[in-house]
């Protein structure tokens, strides 16, 4: 009998989710470098500027972000607007990118919202939907971002807290450096697919907003840079997989069959499992 040498010392590497890239397309982009900024600022605080403004003091772009302090009148919001963005057809899948420092606390108000076209056109203008915070959490299946402890992101809010240790939650007078700069990944589909709107554009806003005027002030506010929007036919971020235990590592010299056993992990924990797995090998040193 012919006694087989399986390789499986490239199985870890070459052990793949059968899937083709996703067939993405980048519906908006604004890294606040340029000498024309593609979102609007609200007005309330500053009604002869504008509430958000190019800020060069950090980014992560070469030169500037966007951003708003918290602003000590309460209950008044400051708005950074992303305007009527086309739905692409067969593109149902929507991705939010941006990176971003949240020095704002917790008991006050961070959120992105969005709303979405009912009616109307461009011509005569679009009747939209209610502006509608994204709810969602650290460890919500649409959420791709890096933020783990508890209360990270509470129904949609950031704060300090996203990221506590970096931001540094216990201190709210601390000022923010290039150092801070976490990036998000956010699925945001489910808000704005077959969600009663028209299929014709949507808008997404940042907003801050001091509600607690007895709480401790962090005046630094929300600092934004590299937002960015992707429409997709397919998941942006791949399922994973790894081999299950016992996993057996280097070149195995024994006779098959071999019994080889992965777990493959997806989001969100809804989705259906890949149609299709591939597992890459070779014996007595053939090809793979």
């Amino acid at each position: 009998m012919k006694r087989l040498l399986l390789s499986i010392l490239m199985i870890i590497s070459t052990f793949a989710v059968s899937a083709q890239c996703a067939d993405s397309v980048t519906v908006f982009y604004e890294n606040f470098d340029g000498p024309t900024i593609k979102t609007r600022s609200s007005t309330s605080h500053i009604p002869s500027g504008s509430d958000w403004n190019a800020n060069s003091t950090v980014s992560v772009s070469p030169n500037n972000c966007m951003h708003s302090p918290l602003y000590t009148t309460s209950s008044l919001l400051s708005q950074l607007y992303i305007d009527t963005i086309r739905y692409i057809p067969g593109k149902n899948k929507i991705y939010l990118l941006f990176d971003h420092i949240n020095k704002v606390h917790q008991l006050d108000q961070s959120f992105v919202s969005y709303r979405f076209s009912t009616g109307g056109n461009a011509t005569d203008g679009y009747i939209y939907s209610a502006w509608t915070n994204m709810v969602f959490t650290h460890t919500s299946p649409n959420y791709y971002g890096n933020a783990n402890t508890t209360d990270a992101i509470v129904a949609g809010r950031f704060s300090h807290n996203t990221y506590p240790t970096l931001w540094q939650a216990t201190n709210n007078s601390a000022v923010p450096n290039n150092t801070w700069w976490k990036s998000e990944l956010i699925d945001i589909s489910q808000y704005l697919i077959g969600t009663g709107g028209d299929g014709g554009v949507f808008e997404i806003r940042f907003y801050t907003n001091r509600v607690f005027t007895s709480s401790y002030l962090c005046p630094q506010g929300w600092f934004l840079d590299n937002i960015r929007i992707i429409a997709s036919d397919k998941e942006l971020i791949p399922p994973k997989i790894a081999l299950a235990t016992p996993t057996v590592v280097n070149n195995y010299p024994n006779y098959g069959p071999y019994t080889i056993k992965a777990t493959i992990t997806d989001r969100p924990t809804t989705a259906t499992f890949p149609d299709s797995v591939k597992l890459i090998y070779n014996e007595n040193g053939g090809p793979w």
